[in-house]
């Protein structure tokens, strides 16, 4: 599996990093996401939204009632948000929330180690509970999270409070920890209409009026193509 460090992206994401008082932008905004203007993992995480692989069986249909996501189907927002410390994960998680009829579930791409030339410690975080995620109960990790010697996050479940130490573990060996995407998940055989999904302090709403199609985005050739 081929890993490389994405590029930052712009500053509606930035303003959820660094420390706690800037973790919160000083105005929310509404963005209305016009109608399949979603790209696709492919080879590569676009910027902004996307659909990642596998790809669904069956596409996402996004009209004025919002965007309807079968199972199995990720649908996330790509775009790097640096953890400088472990409270930014606790920040990004409570001000992330889904308006949602049917089962979908949240997860965070990682890399606990983005600065490295080699193991750049890649995991997928998810809460178990469908829905909003909460700072707290249960969590998982579909991947083991190494280090240089040190099992930073083991494969499987977790508390809330044993995810955050991990970051708290990577920052103290030197790593920079990098979420990669906000989005959801639907698992095989559920379906899921999506009305908007808040991260960083912005609301991208999907129950809108229909438009033209709006461009794909353009897959950053410097990305990589991740599982888990």
């Amino acid at each position: 599996m081929k890993k490389h460090r994405l590029p930052a992206v712009g500053a509606a994401l930035a303003l959820v990093v660094g420390s706690f008082a800037l973790a919160v932008p000083a105005m929310a905004a509404e963005i209305d996401v016009p109608d399949n203007s979603y790209g696709a993992e492919g080879d590569s995480y676009p910027n902004g939204w996307f659909t990642g692989d596998p790809q669904p069986t069956t596409a996402p249909v996004d009209n004025a009632s919002g965007i309807t996501l079968t199972g199995a189907t990720q649908f996330l927002y790509g775009g790097i948000i640096p953890i400088a410390d472990s409270m930014d994960f606790v920040v990004l998680v409570d001000g992330s929330a889904v308006d949602v009829d049917g089962i979908a579930t949240f997860q965070y791409p990682v890399f606990f180690n983005s600065a490295s030339d080699g193991n750049l410690g890649f995991a997928t975080i998810r809460p178990l509970p469908a829905g909003t995620p909460q700072t707290g109960g249960t969590w998982f990790s579909s991947q083991n999270v190494t280090i240089g010697e040190t099992l930073v996050l083991s494969q499987g479940e977790h508390t809330w409070e044993e995810v955050v130490d991990a970051f708290g573990l990577a920052l103290e060996l030197g790593a920079a920890p990098e979420v990669l995407a906000v989005g959801v998940f639907v698992d095989p055989g559920q379906t899921a209409l999506v009305r908007s999904i808040s991260f960083g302090g912005n609301t991208y709403n999907f129950d809108v009026a229909a438009t033209a199609p709006a461009p794909v985005p353009t897959p950053i050739a410097t990305n990589a193509n991740f599982t888990g």
